[in-house]
């Protein structure tokens, strides 16, 4: 029926680091920094058999490990990642990055490492050492290795209830080119306490609910809600002294997730790889992380997400955002125009209020 055309997106979060860190670099004097410095690993085809490793079409047995050393370093310099600031044997900072406005204190600074080929947080690893780093990539199976890895700054994160939490945000882009983002964010948490947890302790710092065990009503609840039903935690957490605080901070949350998710489109929109098509749609879940200082960071998209972890109570709003996303898709086709929704978007809001999505980004026509 309707498919977009986001390989952007859908082959690799590679890409789309890339993308962003040009991007926030041609802007750096200019605009707000929105995602974490970022640098992309890309090592050459490997495959496993009988215990016999190819690389590059070279067989080796014996010679895995220096085979595997030799490219993992190649990798590593053409990333231009700057390197760690001690050895593998210890457990201390890395290089500070130039950009100071990133990250305000270096102290306990991690990496976090992404194959982009993956999901449910399967193979995800966080490193403060090359050692870590080269051991977490060489244990990726076969699949991860033939796509790029991306290391992305670990950003600390606001705690509520001493758990940590990110934000998924539902993103719906239709034709060439309008991107609409649901109004409902959903507040994802670890189940397990965050401080002084040990960094292969994932489930503290890994908030994926596929990586989480949620085993029961009460589980499914602390494990995900509603951003707007947050307040109480925040103000039992110590981090605003009163509700109407709380309902501050989170619009002002969501106000600037829908300037970054628009800046994004934009950056992605700008590339000449990029190509859309009209009577085209695609829903993309994108995660966010909020700092102690209550910045917001975009730290990946994804393509195809799964829309049957919202669990029992909160599944009307996944079902309203299909919903909504049916006839605001039908109704910009003008084969469908009086037949079966309103004919735009504004109409729709109009017509009842009940539309899930605010319109963040629209691009203009080209003039040639």
């Amino acid at each position: 029926m309707y498919l977009f055309n986001a390989v952007w997106l859908v082959r690799a979060q590679g890409i789309l680091a890339q993308i962003l860190e040009k991007w926030q670099a041609k802007y750096r004097d200019l605009r707000l920094p929105f995602a974490p410095k970022s640098y992309v690993l890309t090592l050459p085809i490997f495959s496993e058999t009988n215990n016999q490793h190819t690389i590059g079409g070279i067989e080796n047995t014996k010679e895995m490990s220096s085979v595997f050393r030799t490219a993992f370093e190649q990798a590593l310099h053409r990333s231009g990642f700057p390197g760690f600031h001690t050895d593998s044997n210890s457990d201390n900072i890395i290089i500070p990055d130039e950009d100071s406005r990133e990250m305000s204190n270096q102290k306990d600074q991690v990496w976090i490492l992404k194959p982009s080929i993956t999901n449910q947080a399967v193979g995800i690893s966080l490193v403060r050492s090359t050692s870590q780093l080269r051991n977490a990539i060489h244990a990726s199976d076969d699949i991860q290795k033939a796509g790029d890895f991306v290391l992305q700054r670990y950003i600390p994160p606001l705690l509520l209830d001493g758990r940590k939490f990110h934000l998924r945000v539902f993103l719906l882009l239709t034709g060439n080119l309008t991107a609409y983002v649901a109004k409902d964010f959903l507040a994802i948490f670890s189940l397990e306490p965050y401080e002084g947890a040990n960094l292969d302790h994932t489930r503290a710092h890994l908030t994926n609910i596929a990586h989480q065990e949620v085993l029961s009503d009460e589980d499914q609840h602390r494990c995900m809600r509603r951003f707007d039903e947050t307040t109480q935690d925040m103000l039992d957490s110590g981090v605003v002294k009163t509700i109407c605080e709380a309902e501050k901070r989170i619009e002002s949350v969501k106000d600037r997730v829908m300037k970054i998710i628009a800046e994004m489109v934009e950056a992605v929109s700008s590339e000449l790889t990029f190509s859309s098509k009209d009577n085209c749609f695609e829903i993309f879940g994108l995660d966010f992380m909020i700092d102690p200082d209550w910045n917001t960071w975009l730290l990946e998209a994804n393509a195809e997400p799964d829309l049957s972890k919202a669990g029992e109570r909160l599944q009307y709003l996944i079902d309203d955002m299909l919903m909504d996303t049916l006839d605001l898709v039908i109704g910009q086709d003008t084969r469908f125009q009086g037949n079966m929704a309103p004919t735009s978007f504004d109409d729709m809001n109009k017509s009842n209020g009940s539309t899930c999505f605010v319109k963040v980004y629209e691009r203009k026509g080209r003039s040639f």
